[in-house]
């Protein structure tokens, strides 16, 4: 629910009634957390009075971003107030693998725990005993699925940002940021693609550049124009955003 009906509490108290008493499906409700526990805690129990399968806690005050740490002791004085599940949510910073999340849930004792950010930026978290902390790795593997359904280009560069969240590369960042259309979004993710082989590519460029400026420098410095080139092919050729590619 909105925020704003945090401190409305008749007024969730009707809307969860008539939602629990007019449909089928079940009905649960998120919060965010009030200024004191006992506060919180007598939210929670009103919204359980109501009928309502589950709640979701997000352990954050209203005021809070998503950057500052999680309250875990409202989330768990509201477990232990109420008979319904309760949902953790707000633990991303603190959640990079499936073993995480058992830990959340004990610190908690809540029923579940809710994940947004931390699944965005690592999909493979749901996955017991496969997970994977290697952000390129499940960059790769969303590019080839998102070719693969014709997903839209707007969505590919979304979902991209996320998942390269914990990437080391603030040129990889970059170049999908600063995308603004079609063939600069591509040679993103192109770059993405093959930026396992990066460190690679420059080294072998680079010992074909000091080739080239030894044989240009023997021949003479008539052939400056062939030295500028090689400097180019050996150092422009890494930045896909130089490429020229017509797409869609």
């Amino acid at each position: 629910m909105g925020s704003s009906l945090l401190t409305k509490p008749d007024l969730v108290k009707e809307i969860l009634t008539s939602l629990v008493r007019n449909v089928t499906l079940p009905i649960t409700c998120k919060i965010r957390l009030l200024p004191t526990i006992a506060e919180t805690v007598t939210l929670a129990q009103l919204i359980e009075g109501t009928g309502v399968a589950a709640v979701a806690v997000h352990g954050r005050f209203v005021t809070e971003r998503p950057r500052e740490p999680v309250h875990y002791d409202y989330i768990k004085a509201v477990a232990d107030s109420v008979r319904i599940p309760v949902i953790a949510n707000g633990a991303s910073l603190d959640i990079a693998v499936y073993d995480d999340i058992a830990a959340v849930k004990q610190k908690t004792g809540c029923a579940s725990v809710m994940l947004a950010r931390a699944a965005q930026w690592n999909p493979s978290i749901f996955s017991f005993g496969k997970t994977t902390a290697n952000p390129l790795d499940n960059a790769r593997e969303y590019i080839k699925l998102a070719l693969q359904y014709g997903q839209d280009l707007g969505n590919i560069k979304f979902n991209l940002q996320h998942l390269l969240h914990f990437a080391p590369d603030k040129i990889l960042k970059g170049k999908l940021s600063s995308a603004a259309n079609s063939q600069e979004l591509w040679c993103g993710v192109v770059y993405v693609c093959l930026f396992s082989f990066h460190l690679i590519f420059i080294i072998v460029n680079f010992l074909a550049f000091l080739c080239i400026i030894k044989r240009t420098l023997d021949a003479g410095f008539n052939h400056c124009i062939l030295l500028w080139t090689a400097i180019y092919l050996s150092f422009g050729s890494l930045a896909p955003s130089s490429c020229s590619m017509e797409l869609l």
